[in-house]
């Protein structure tokens, strides 16, 4: 095989290398011999350097020998591994250095190394594009930086913070353009985010409040450009919204929006007031051409409050929305006394299984449906290849699992085969369902589950039966993610049903971490070569202190490193 490859011309060779990420050309290719060295780092491709899950290692050589000699033509870097960072501050070349850098993707650990870079981002001449993930809280002082980088057009930011959202208004203005912020906003602080964007064209709020029930008051500034905006909101008056559209939809063309009200009587019929919304749209969003919207009503008791909450839907069918091609429907959830009233795309009846068309919401450009949520086999069936873009599916708790082969039911309704995460979340999902499921969704990445039932699952293992080899040899599960506490029985198996697991979050018991973790750093143990990140969901007191003495006393690795981050502790090797 080795001389078949190295048989291949240059432009071959880099037309295979377009399909991998940069630091597996890494580690495929740099040793292999001289001419396969040469041509990992010196094509003439833009350098792209995406790194997730990678060993400490690996990791070291790749920056020594890749990132810091090849800054200056690097384009794009995402860096999302909790680690990365603490080798950033030792092998990483200054930010200046990468003058040709265009997008940035940072999964932020420490708010402190934050500042220091947003400093350093501002000198580069081509960077575009900004994501900023925290898994620690942040300071919103980062903001005015932020908006000072002079290249900016899209910026994401996903953040914990403390503090509010901005300072006063400003007269300096942000070259942004599409704008992401997840944290919570209140209406008072919009006024002061918007007057740092006046050029953004995509706003996407993920969390707007009102810090003060006394209405807002008008504001005198204008968007001009926003074309595109999506909004969640959670028992913000009717009249407040009004407020903002008049002031900043006069340009808008797609509107998503999602309110929440705890209270039907308060504020829960407001946005089901049709003649409302009419007038709204007529005078103020005369170019809205897509209207997607989902009010949530909890509480809803009596059957008097659902009579009105229906009497208030019903008005939704009348000939302005038909006009528009904007139809809706709505559901009860008597489990959760909840109300569900959203938007379709056609006449014809919609599902309920995409929790009504909002799972995307977060990337306001993502029109088709990509993550269905299922409650009930049955009532998907009839909606059979109408998810061509689908590739996230999630089990919800109260999803009723069938007798017969759930694989074989899921491909005859959507692409199972294009699923890259799978979320379980029912207590009770027999696991010869989990492996009969991978005989379709071969290319799942990232499998996050409830919990394993460990007298199922140790049978299973002991058997050794057909699904459990046909599911390891198929599978390409790179991530795994289960809530509830496990033990090592069932450690193991995950471990021969996922041979190519990179990344590992569990609970465990205190009395089984010794066990678990010779298990899973044994040098005969084939199961567990490609792991190199493992999360213990709830760092219990003293346990880095003690799983660290018990990684040397034994010797079980040789590099590695420890860190906690909101209470969870991480082990990279």
């Amino acid at each position: 095989m080795l001389t078949l490859l190295e048989s291949l011309s240059n432009e071959l060779i880099y037309e295979i290398f377009e399909y991998l990420h940069l630091h597996h050309i890494f580690q495929a290719f740099y040793d292999l011999n001289e001419r396969f060295q040469y041509l990992s780092i010196n094509s003439n491709l833009p350098i792209k350097v995406d790194i997730a899950s990678i060993s400490l290692a690996t990791c070291e050589q790749f920056f020594e020998h890749i990132v810091s000699r090849h800054a200056a033509r690097i384009k794009s870097l995402r860096l999302s591994s909790p680690f990365i960072l603490d080798i950033c501050e030792f092998l990483f070349p200054p930010m200046t250095n990468f003058i040709q850098l265009e997008s940035l993707s940072l999964n932020i650990t420490d708010g402190e190394y934050l500042k220091q870079m947003l400093d350093q981002l501002f000198s580069l001449p081509s960077l575009s594009s900004l994501t900023i993930t925290a898994t620690v809280y942040i300071s919103n002082k980062i903001y005015q930086k932020l908006f000072r980088l002079p290249t900016l057009k899209s910026c994401r930011m996903l953040l914990k913070t403390y503090d509010h959202m901005t300072p006063n208004r400003t007269k300096d203005f942000s070259s942004i353009e599409h704008l992401v912020v997840n944290q919570r906003i209140s209406f008072e602080e919009l006024d002061a985010l918007v007057s740092y964007v006046p050029n953004v064209h995509h706003l996407s709020i993920h969390h707007l409040t009102i810090y003060q029930e006394n209405r807002r008051t008008r504001s005198s500034f204008t968007l001009n450009y926003l074309t595109k905006i999506s909004l969640k909101m959670n028992d913000v008056k009717f009249y407040n919204f009004e407020l903002i559209v008049m002031d900043y939809f006069r340009h808008v063309q797609t509107l998503h929006l999602l309110a929440q009200s705890e209270r039907l009587y308060e504020s829960g019929t407001d946005y089901l007031d049709t003649d409302r919304w009419k007038r709204l749209i007529s005078m103020y969003i005369p170019n809205l051409r897509t209207f997607r919207f989902q009010h949530i009503n909890h509480n809803l008791y009596s059957e008097t409050d659902r009579q009105i909450y229906q009497a208030c839907v019903v008005s939704f069918d009348s000939v302005f929305w038909a006009e528009h091609n904007w139809f809706f429907e709505w559901q009860y959830h008597p489990q959760s006394r909840t109300a569900i009233f959203f938007s379709r795309n056609s006449k014809r009846k919609h599902h309920d299984q995409t929790k009504n068309m909002w799972s995307s919401m977060n990337d306001i450009n993502q029109d088709p449906i990509h993550h269905i949520y299922l409650h009930d086999l049955t009532r998907v069936q009839q909606y059979a290849g109408k998810f061509p873009h689908v590739n996230e599916l999630t089990f919800l708790e109260t999803f009723c699992v069938p007798d017969d082969s759930l694989g074989l039911s899921l491909q005859l309704i959507l692409p199972v085969v294009q699923l890259t995460k799978l979320t379980i979340n029912c207590l009770d999902f027999p696991f010869e369902q989990l492996l009969e499921l991978f005989r379709f969704a071969s290319n799942v990445h990232t499998l996050q589950l409830f919990s394993l039932s460990l007298d199922e699952t140790d049978s299973i293992c002991n058997q050794q039966n057909r699904l459990v080899r046909l599911a390891s040899q198929t599978n390409r599960v790179a991530k795994v993610i289960i809530e509830k506490t496990i033990r090592l029985e069932q450690l193991k198996l995950l471990a021969i049903l996922f041979p190519r697991l990179e990344n590992l979050l569990i609970d465990l018991y205190r009395q089984d971490l010794k066990t678990i973790a010779e298990y899973l750093w044994s040098k005969s143990n084939n199961h567990t070569r490609y792991l190199c990140l493992l999360c213990i969901a709830h760092e219990r007191e003293n346990l880095l202190n003690e799983l660290n003495f018990l990684i040397k006393s034994e010797k079980l690795l040789s590099r590695y490193t420890l860190k906690v981050i909101e209470k969870k502790l991480y082990v990279w090797w």
